[in-house]
């Protein structure tokens, strides 16, 4: 249900923030139309705003000319003067709010003709008065100005009509777009409080159903406590049990040697003393009991170093494995020189977190069984490292007589063997002892083979990354 409800409340919230949004932009674009539609508005007031000075300062020109007809006052010349100025400047600006409309743009440039043409008329009577009054009357009479401010005043009234008819649908639009916006900011209103009531229902089911959760929570976490407290007293119990085991098989193994190094001594004294001197069978008897001492003790001492592992095993350090290999090679001299077996060593092998003298029983008894294993061929064992973060992989490869997968794990496992006795000598320790060393430096071994192809060991060790050799090694061969 929780998930139900989370989703429903995320789908809501979704659709409030989308309704928000949309308000926003909606609002924001019909505010920006408003505004559009007031700036047309006002511009239409300033265009007709401008063609009423127009004309105001054509007729303040006019009079300023009657009035110095009419008084040969010059004075009257001063406002004339001042219009005058005005003209050019209000005519541009009535060029540029024009720009956009093209008829108006053309009426325009006519009535800017026309004004042209009656301030030089103008000019050309003031001017005309100067030299002779009764040649200046001659010329008002011919109406030319009255022609030419009857044009100007038809003109500017058609483009104020224009103008007008502009603004009349200019503020229609206006009043329509004010009625829309507050249209819109009332329906996205409601919408976006339905979203939220909704959401705020949503957020209570789901409130009420996270407490129901919590309570199982708690009640499943209390429950796990006390599994865990079970768990343990059980992994302490276990740990005591395997200590006690560790030490069993410790002093059992150790205390064994005392009555073993006996009985060796009084068969090695029986064969020494009486070789010979009793029947066929009985010295074979001496022969088959020499041999199991010898196989005893060889178990024991097996015994002593697995059991030995955890309880006797140095501190963690730092390695160099080219250091530990070469000892383990050193250890296997004779073996090596005797089988002529070949052995290659990975020129720069890492340094890892370990025990040395684990490390290099772990490589003696790898590398003892690889030559052990050779079958009819020279034995040859490859040693190599690769770095597959956050682990080095160390691979002890050769080309001995392999192993069918089907006892893949079977072979780790102590006192399992693969091979009677009489094929090949061993106790069925050693690779047990080599996957109990591996996990002691926090890694695993693994092996791969096939039948008659050789055998592949991959022991996975973490990276030391505080030290790491990078040292070239000289390449040890037997």
């Amino acid at each position: 249900m929780s998930q139900s409800v989370n989703k429903k409340t995320a789908y809501a919230l979704a659709i409030a923030g989308c309704l928000f949004l949309l308000t926003m932009a909606t609002t924001g674009w019909a505010i920006e139309q408003l505004l559009a539609a007031q700036h047309w508005v006002s511009h239409s007031h300033k265009v007709i705003s401008g063609y009423k000075e127009l004309l105001r300062v054509c007729l303040d020109c006019e009079t300023a000319q009657r009035g110095y007809m009419a008084s040969g006052d010059a004075n009257f010349l001063e406002p004339l003067n001042k219009s005058l100025q005005s003209v050019s400047k209000i005519a541009d600006q009535l060029q540029s709010l024009t720009a956009d409309d093209d008829v108006e743009t053309a009426r325009m440039q006519k009535i800017r003709g026309e004004v042209e043409n009656k301030l030089d008329f103008i000019d050309t009577v003031i001017k005309t008065y100067s030299n002779s009054p009764e040649a200046a009357i001659a010329i008002v009479k011919t109406y030319k100005g009255k022609r030419l401010m009857d044009k100007i005043r038809a003109l500017i009234a058609d483009s104020e009509m224009w103008q007008r008819q502009l603004l009349k649908k200019r503020e229609a639009a206006v009043a329509s777009l004010q009625i829309l916006v507050g249209f819109l900011i009332v329906v996205f209103t409601l919408l976006e409080a339905a979203s939220l009531i909704y959401t705020y229902k949503l957020n209570n089911a789901f409130s009420e159903d996270q407490r129901k959760r919590t309570d199982a929570l708690e009640a499943e976490i209390k429950l796990r406590l006390a599994t865990e407290q079970s768990l343990r007293e059980t992994s302490q119990y276990l740990a005591r049990s395997n200590q006690d085991l560790q030490q069993f098989a410790y002093v059992a193994s150790h205390d064994l040697q005392e009555p073993l190094r006996a009985v060796q001594g009084f068969t090695t004294l029986l064969a020494k003393t009486y070789k010979g001197q009793l029947s066929e069978q009985a010295d074979g008897w001496i022969d088959q009991t020499v041999s199991g001492v010898d196989r005893m003790r060889t178990l024991i001492n097996g015994l002593l170093q697995y059991a030995r592992v955890e309880s006797r095993g140095a501190q963690m350090e730092a390695i160099d494995l080219n250091a530990v290999i070469k000892d383990a090679l050193q250890d296997l001299s004779l073996l090596i020189d005797e089988t002529a077996a070949e052995i290659k060593v990975d020129q720069s092998l890492p340094t890892v977190q370990g025990d040395a003298s684990q490390l290099r029983l772990l490589f003696v008894n790898l590398i003892n069984n690889a030559i052990k294993y050779r079958g009819d061929k020279t034995p040859k064992v490859e040693i190599s490292a690769l770095q597959i973060t956050p682990n080095w992989q160390i691979c002890v490869e050769d080309n001995g007589i392999g192993f069918d997968m089907q006892h893949q794990e079977k072979i780790f496992v102590i006192f399992q063997r693969l091979h009677s006795r009489n094929q090949y000598e061993g106790t069925g320790i050693g690779l047990a002892l080599c996957r109990r060393i591996v996990e002691r430096h926090r890694g695993t071994i693994t092996a791969i083979s096939t039948v008659g192809s050789g055998s592949k060991f991959m022991i996975k060790l973490p990276i030391n990354t505080g030290a790491i050799s990078t040292r070239r090694v000289e390449e040890i061969v037997a």
